[in-house]
């Protein structure tokens, strides 16, 4: 029996298969298969050349683009890992990334085209038998953490997300330094589809023209990016009339966001999918339905390989219906971090990896949902306050389309909540009292502040850190 095909190797494939078709587009930006293996082997050869058997990982620095993309499968052909590194990451955290990992060499774009004038390819595959790539996290200590996934993670993961939506063009929405874009960038190249990037900086306009043009089949894109979308009228079936499934990942999806894609695309697929980078991007999905909408949305059933246990606080399966840590066990569970782990995330359980999230769920007829994180647990007057719980509560008010629900703190205590909304703005008084309605007192935000927009970090999920600001 042969061993499975390496990811990078199933895309060699395609490339032989299939040379003068597109596997990329972004903007103006078009790269074929050919195109793309052949300046992969000449980088990889240009790697092979710098970095020896050095084991060190290579970053890849600057904005998402054709040239990235081409770094990436280099550094994957050449056997070594690649650490993505987004241009927009301050300059004090991408020192402290390289110095974390112990980077020797650094790609950014002038690095890239230099190897690329060279002749010499790669032909044969030195697929890495160790790591496939390092994605850094923010780490609970306040240091970033690097996450290692391995060539047999990342196979699993892409033979599996190829399964969850079929197209032509895959939309990637996410920095490649979020693991999110994985979810469209090796289903999409793996299976002889294009690539499609979208550059999310862009004002609604010109987003929406290149939106327009693509002819997207499949988008992949956290749910905040899509709520940003869908505040503007012209995102509907007129804009992508070639679109045939929403794929989520990297947040909670609500509710109301998916009622409001189906008004736009009634005939549209909505996916749900969960888990961390820890992971390899996904290990849960399910198809979401209009009439799963009446309140917390499932995250699907484990994908092949992997299992999922709710625990609780030593570890022991909990039965369905009661709520604990989500751990994940099999072979979706990455490396480890490089460094420490001191708080033991990652384990084995009678030799099978293990990943212990700090994400709150439950099972319920078979199916996992998520009900918030561990660390975002607050005290408040005595009580236990799960701040998702009061969102899912705003969210169910007619006219509110988005919710974040932050604390503030006094004297390091927890002396109130503040609600921030979108959506049809409202006294107030009358959100509070709805609120009474479903929650107790203790629970009811003290400020409500409406806002045109919700803020967008980098990467395309809430950005928690302007919202404190605004406290």
């Amino acid at each position: 029996m042969n061993p499975p095909e390496p990811v990078i190797a199933q895309i060699g494939r395609q490339a032989r298969l299939r040379p003068e078709q597109a596997a990329y587009l972004c903007g103006d930006e078009q790269l074929t298969y050919g195109e793309l293996w052949a300046g992969s082997g000449r980088i990889a050869a240009g790697l092979r050349a710098v970095m020896g058997e050095n084991p060190a990982p290579v970053a890849i620095h600057g904005r998402k683009g054709g040239w990235f993309l081409t770094c990436m499968l280099a550094c994957m052909r050449a056997g070594k890992a690649y650490l993505p590194i987004d241009s927009a990451c301050p300059p004090a955290r991408v020192r402290q990334i390289l110095s974390s990992a112990g980077v020797k060499l650094v790609l950014d774009w002038e690095t890239a085209m230099r190897m690329l004038e060279k002749p010499e390819a790669v032909e044969v595959l030195r697929c890495n038998t160790d790591i496939s790539y390092v994605l850094y996290t923010s780490g609970s200590e306040g240091a970033p953490k690097g996450v290692r996934i391995t060539p047999e993670n990342l196979r699993s993961f892409t033979e599996w997300s190829r399964t969850l939506a079929d197209g032509g063009i895959w939309l990637n929405q996410a920095p490649y330094s979020f693991d999110l874009s994985c979810m469209a960038v090796f289903p999409a190249l793996t299976g002889g589809k294009t690539l499609c990037d979208l550059d999310a900086s862009l004002p609604f306009g010109r987003m929406f023209n290149c939106l327009g043009a693509s002819g997207v089949a499949v988008w992949v894109s956290t749910p905040s990016f899509a709520a940003y979308c869908l505040s503007d009228r012209s995102f509907g079936r007129a804009l992508l009339p070639e679109l045939n499934t929403f794929l989520f990942c990297g947040e909670a999806l609500s509710p109301q966001l998916v009622r409001g894609l189906f008004e736009r695309f009634p005939d549209v697929r909505v996916v749900n999918a969960y888990g961390p980078t820890e992971a390899a991007v996904a290990v849960t999905a399910v198809e979401i339905t209009s009439g799963m909408c009446a309140g917390l949305l499932p995250v699907g059933r484990p994908k092949p390989g992997t299992q999922i246990v709710v625990a609780d606080g030593s570890l022991r399966p909990l039965p369905d219906g009661q709520t604990g840590q989500i751990v994940i066990l099999g072979d979706s569970v990455g490396a480890g971090y490089i460094g420490e782990d001191p708080n033991r995330k990652f384990r084995l359980f009678d030799g099978v990896p293990a990943y212990l999230t700090g994400d709150l769920g439950f099972f319920r007829d078979g199916m996992l949902y998520v009900a918030g994180r561990m660390d975002e647990m607050l005290k408040y007057r005595g009580f236990r306050v799960e701040p998702s719980e009061v969102e899912a509560a705003l969210l169910s008010i007619g006219g509110v389309s988005q919710a974040a629900v932050l604390p503030e703190y006094a004297d390091g205590e927890v002396r109130s909540l503040t609600a921030f909304l979108c959506g049809e703005r409202r006294e107030s008084l009358w959100v509070r009292r709805a609120l009474r309605e479903q929650l107790p007192a203790y629970m009811i935000p003290k400020r409500i502040v409406w806002l045109s927009e919700m803020p967008l970090a980098g990467n395309g999920k809430l950005d928690k850190g302007k919202l404190r600001g605004m406290l």
